[in-house]
C-alpha cells in the first residue's frame, strides 16, 4: 500500500514500469508515466496495428535502443497501456502513459466479443478480504473457471458476493463456474497469472 510505505519511510513513493524492452518512470507532478525514449521507440496500437487515439486502450509496442546484441524491433511487449498524446505539466517530452491496465494475456473475452481488462476482475477481488488467491481461467469455447483458495474466515457471504459480481457485470455473455482449491500453481516464471488461457 503506497501510503503506509510513504508513512513509514517518511518520502513519497511513485511507480516503475518495466519490460524487456521499455522503461517509464511515474511522474511526481503529473502522476503519468514517462517513457524513457533514451532506452526505447514506443508505439501504441491496436489490433489492427493502426496507431490508437489518446486515453484509448493500445497494446504497447517498443523498440529497444540499449540492446547492441540482439536487435528487438517493434517488440509487441504483451502490455496493455492507456497512452496520454499531451504534454506532461513538468514539461518533460517524453511519451507518456496515463497508466498500464493490464496484459493481453490478461482478458477475458464475452460471448458477444467484448473483451474486459483483467484490472476490473483485480480491483473486485481486492476487495475480498477472506480470499488469499485467485485465478480465471478461460476455455477456447469461453467458458471461465473461477478457482478460489479460501481463507479460514472466508464464509457464505463471500461465496455470494463472488457469484453476483460475474453475474450481474457479465450476465449471459459469460458462463462460469467458482470451485475452491487448496493450490493455484504459478508459473514457470515463478509468477500467479490471474487470468489464463487453456487451449485444448
Amino acid at each position: 500500500d503506497r501510503k503506509i510505505l510513504e508513512e513509514s519511510f517518511s518520502c513519497r513513493v511513485f511507480d516503475h514500469y518495466g519490460s524487456e524492452v521499455s522503461h517509464a518512470m511515474q511522474c511526481p507532478e503529473s502522476g503519468n508515466l514517462h517513457l524513457s525514449y533514451e532506452y526505447s521507440v514506443n508505439e501504441f496500437l491496436d489490433e489492427d496495428n493502426n496507431t490508437t487515439e489518446d486515453n484509448k486502450k493500445a497494446f504497447l509496442v517498443s523498440t529497444n535502443l540499449q540492446n547492441v546484441i540482439m536487435p528487438m524491433i517493434r517488440y509487441k511487449t504483451g502490455d496493455i497501456v492507456i497512452p496520454n498524446y499531451g504534454k506532461c505539466s513538468c514539461g518533460r517530452n517524453s511519451p507518456l502513459i496515463r497508466s498500464v491496465s493490464g496484459r493481453v494475456s490478461e482478458i477475458l473475452k464475452l460471448k458477444n466479443g467484448d473483451k474486459i481488462s483483467g484490472s476490473t476482475i483485480i480491483h473486485f477481488f481486492r476487495q475480498v478480504d477472506n480470499v488469499e488467491k485467485y485465478q480465471l481461467v478461460q476455455s477456447d469455447n469461453g467458458f471461465v473457471e473461477v478457482k478460489v483458495i479460501r481463507r479460514k474466515d472466508f464464509t457464505d457471504s463471500d461465496s455470494d458476493m463472488i457469484s453476483e459480481f460475474f453475474s450481474h457485470n457479465f450476465g449471459d455473455e459469460l458462463n462460469f463456474t467458482i470451485n475452491y482449491v487448496k493450490n493455484i500453481p504459478l508459473s514457470k516464471s515463478g509468477k500467479l497469472q490471474f487470468i489464463i488461457k487453456n487451449s485444448s
